[in-house]
């Protein structure tokens, strides 16, 4: 049916709508279209998406201050908010707020729209030599459990109680590349030494009655306490705002993610300003 409310948007996983390209993003909406780029042909395609065929609308950001200030138009859509906080120094993520920032946002958030309506990703887990005291596998995994215990707690206190991770996938050229052209060293930990660090993880979330889920990784859900999940999930959406939206798998996306069908607004040559060096999509920095 035409008034039929089937599409769920995201904004995106491409770039940070939110924190770099929020009147883009309201005019699109306002206009009701978009023209979708191919990365590889340059072909552009007129995608329509009409206000009264909307279900939802996920939002991805680091750093959501913009939008808390002035959402204008958005606030006429039913909003899911994938909210990325790992911690890291701005050697690693070079324009993103400091931690204690960004959680005061996701609070805001909370209070305004419910906090079930909030997905934490502490997403990737990296290990890089130079945010440690030394070099050793034990330090680097004992830095990144000191920052999400830190990051529990904090996050506990909003409401919100869904935590997505994964790791750093070095699989990627433009990833690998960049931190050899950065100088950035890497350490890419082996099963066991995952396992290790999971297993505790999963006891600081239960401590602090935080639900983590895996992103696109089977050894991540082979962890007792992690469940599979979806980032963008349609049976999700549908339990927080009725109506009733697709749930086959986005065939676009890799092959161990989970997420359901979604229009994704943003094109490849959209650059986020954040700068992260571990970025699979859209760094500014080569």
């Amino acid at each position: 049916m035409l008034n039929e409310k089937d599409i769920v948007i995201s904004a995106s996983r491409k770039t940070d709508y939110p924190a770099f390209f929020l009147p883009q993003l309201k005019a699109v909406l306002a206009q009701g279209y978009f023209f979708s780029l191919n990365e590889y042909s340059k072909e552009r395609k007129l995608i329509e998406i009409p206000k009264e065929r909307v279900h939802s609308i996920s939002l991805w950001s680091k750093n959501y201050d913009k939008f808390i200030q002035n959402p204008g138009i958005l606030d006429d859509y039913n909003l899911y908010f994938q909210f990325t906080v790992t911690g890291y120094s701005n050697y690693i993520e070079r324009n993103v707020p400091n931690y204690t920032e960004t959680v005061k946002q996701m609070e805001l958030l909370a209070n305004k729209y419910g906090a079930d309506k909030i997905n934490w990703r502490f997403d990737p887990i990296g290990f890089f030599p130079k945010e440690a005291k030394t070099k050793g596998v034990q330090r680097l995994a004992q830095e990144r459990l000191e920052t999400f215990t830190a990051l529990c707690e904090l996050i506990s206190k909003t409401g919100v109680e869904r935590c997505t991770i994964s790791f750093m996938d070095t699989k990627y050229f433009k990833v690998s590349n960049r931190l050899s052209n950065l100088g950035i060293e890497f350490y890419e930990p082996n099963d066991n030494e995952k396992y290790e660090l999971l297993n505790r993880m999963v006891d600081i979330a239960n401590a602090n009655s935080i639900h983590i889920y895996s992103c696109a990784s089977p050894l991540i859900e082979n962890v007792n306490g992690i469940k599979k999940s979806a980032c963008i999930d349609g049976n999700v959406l549908q339990k927080l705002f009725g109506g009733n939206v697709g749930t086959k798998k986005d065939v676009g996306q890799r092959p161990d993610c989970g997420c359901t069908k979604s229009i994704d607004l943003a094109n490849y040559d959209m650059r986020c300003g954040n700068n992260c060096v571990y970025c699979y999509a859209n760094c500014a920095i080569k």
